[in-house]
């Protein structure tokens, strides 16, 4: 007799590339590959070290991954070492957690003013414009190797600072 529990997959795939025109929609509620870690406006988090070499970990995964009936926001950050060395070693990953209570991250209201209604008119004027005159995809996306005295990495219970 077949399983009869039935459980959510939530699959996802690759989006497009963030421009400077939406960079400022990016947050730590934001699921994404590599990259820097978007963290709340109060956290600051710096890259770990990778147990092995000690060389800086990159940015993997960014997960946020809210818990039902839970007062916090919480995201996860799913660090990696691309020393050929380190590979398939479980000791080059890391995955920090961090929560944000729902008190402490109210989101802003919409500025009215900011808000643009179309024409009823023009409803159909740019229609075939995606938005993409400007995007030629040559952004860098922050996977750089850091030099070692770049960070340092620190742990609070509510707080990760980043020290330059």
């Amino acid at each position: 007799m077949a399983c009869d529990n039935r459980t959510k997959v939530y699959l996802g795939y690759e989006d497009e590339y963030v421009t400077d025109k939406h960079r400022p929609y990016i947050n730590f509620m934001t699921n994404k590959i590599g990259g820097f870690p978007n963290c709340y406006e109060k956290n600051l988090l710096s890259l770990p070290q990778c147990r092995l070499c000690r060389l800086y970990q990159l940015l993997a995964l960014q997960l946020y991954v809210p818990l039902d009936n839970s007062k916090y926001h919480r995201t996860l950050y799913i660090f990696t070492c691309i020393n050929p060395n380190c590979w398939n070693q479980n000791e080059s990953w890391t995955c920090l957690r961090v929560q944000v209570s729902e008190d402490e991250c109210k989101p802003n209201a919409l500025d009215s003013s900011s808000i643009v209604v179309p024409s009823t008119t023009s409803w159909l004027s740019d229609a075939d414009d995606w938005g993409d005159n400007l995007n030629d995809n040559s952004e860098q996306n922050g996977n750089n190797v850091l030099p070692n005295n770049m960070t340092d990495f620190h742990f609070s219970l509510q707080k990760m600072q980043m020290k330059i």
